[in-house]
């Protein structure tokens, strides 16, 4: 049976948090009808990096 660790889960919870925060982190000025900020990628790109860790670990702790 294929069982995600704990911290694999966490990894992967905080890399959704990461990419979420990348999109919502200007509302204030959208909010404002300000011009927006340029775009978090290196939120986002932290983000995608978590994920990947996190199917890494899944798939490595699958095989041992």
């Amino acid at each position: 049976m294929f069982r995600v660790p704990l911290k694999v889960w966490i990894i992967a919870l905080v890399g959704t948090l990461l990419i979420l925060l990348s999109f919502m982190i200007d509302t204030a000025a959208t909010l404002e009808l300000q011009p927006p900020q340029p775009y978090r990628y290196e939120l986002f790109a932290a983000g995608i990096v978590l994920y990947l860790v996190a199917m890494f670990l899944a798939f490595r702790q699958r095989r041992a």
